[in-house]
């Protein structure tokens, strides 16, 4: 994401993964992701204490930290599907939505 100079990925169970860049989104995935798909990938990403949360319908964030940066994951329940969207830390103001 950093490397692509993407502004965040957004990621929704049953829909396909896209990248936001320049205000624009663009497809990540062809397929939609699989039900439980996201959740697992956030589960190893979030600390302990945001885990058990991933599966429920409140909104909440975290941040992450790996090799090419920092992110701020935040998660909105939209229509018993939860919304997730990563940005870099830098970027973490643009989308307080």
């Amino acid at each position: 994401m950093i490397a692509n100079r993407a502004d965040s990925v957004r990621l929704s169970d049953g829909e396909v993964a896209y990248v936001i860049k320049g205000g624009n989104q663009h497809p990540l995935t062809r397929q939609p992701l699989a039900q439980g798909q996201v959740a697992m990938l956030l589960r190893e990403m979030a600390p302990a204490e945001v885990s058990a949360r991933i599966a429920g319908d409140e909104s909440f964030e975290f941040s992450y930290a790996n090799a090419e940066g920092s992110f701020l994951t935040r998660a909105m329940a939209r229509r018993c599907r939860p919304r997730f969207r990563l940005n870099p830390w830098h970027n973490r103001l643009r989308y307080r939505r």
